[in-house]
């Protein structure tokens, strides 16, 4: 019988002051196996610090052309004049995917930036094992119509030598209705109504404290998103929680051991 496996992954990792710094804790002591890193935030090369103390995640670039965040606004690591249809009109990623979409992309500037992250990535010595993309962005195509960017990114990632996540078959598991008081007990309810095989378990973890309303966190009704990220932290860092998927024979996975098996 197949069995079940987790491919367990921090996203964001460098969107803020915190998510690092969880994000090692939850490798560190939790179940955390991978880890994506966005490189055109003010966060980028304090996150570069950290993660020597990171050995054994598996880490990716997390390709960063949207900016949803009010307060914090990202601009890309190439200059702005060089990518109209990527940046808005204060130089800064636009908002979300439909808008860069409804603006007219042109795939050249997008890959140009891709690689323009990947190698500031790989200049500051960190080994990119992976790429996927922030929110999503990759089913894009030229308008009217035109290739879509998950398959140029395909390419572009077999060009790096990278792997390119999306082709990978992972879902994520199945819904479950919210019964479960906790994140951790909602998880195991996933689990147990899946199916053996792989899936993919996302978390966007950060540290409590003030910065994470400073920032941008703070968001939303009483903070939920600060909430929300805190938990996450908290659930990938759970000793217990490691302790239970163990118990069951649920092994986590990095991206690399599951391509090459």
């Amino acid at each position: 019988m197949t069995a079940t496996r987790l491919v367990t992954r921090a996203d964001d990792l460098g969107s803020f002051s915190g998510a690092t710094a969880a994000t090692i804790d939850a490798h560190r002591h939790g179940i955390i196996r991978n880890a994506s890193l966005m490189v055109p935030t003010p966060w980028f090369e304090d996150s570069v610090a950290q993660l020597t103390d990171a050995p054994g995640l598996c880490l990716g670039v997390h390709l960063t052309m949207c900016c949803e965040w009010t307060h914090n606004r990202w601009r890309p690591v190439l200059p702005a004049h060089k990518l109209p249809s990527v940046v808005g009109a204060d130089g800064c990623f636009q908002r979300d995917p439909l808008a860069m979409h409804q603006a007219g992309i042109v795939p050249e500037q997008i890959l140009a930036e891709c690689q323009a992250q990947l190698d500031r990535a790989r200049a500051h010595g960190l080994e990119i094992i992976y790429a996927d993309t922030h929110m999503g962005w990759e089913w894009m195509h030229p308008l009217p119509q035109g290739t879509r960017m998950s398959e140029l990114l395909s390419a572009w990632c077999r060009r790096n030598g990278i792997l390119w996540t999306a082709g990978l078959p992972v879902p994520g598991l199945p819904w479950v209705p919210p019964v479960a008081r906790t994140l951790q007990g909602r998880l195991l309810s996933q689990i147990e109504v899946s199916a053996p095989g792989t899936y993919l378990h996302v978390l966007h973890p950060s540290l409590h404290g003030t910065a994470i309303a400073r920032e941008h966190l703070g968001q939303g009704p009483s903070g939920v998103i600060a909430q929300e990220r805190v938990a996450d932290w908290q659930l990938g860092r759970s000793a217990q929680l490691k302790a239970e998927l163990a118990r069951r024979g649920i092994a986590t996975l990095r991206w690399d051991a599951l391509a090459a098996a």
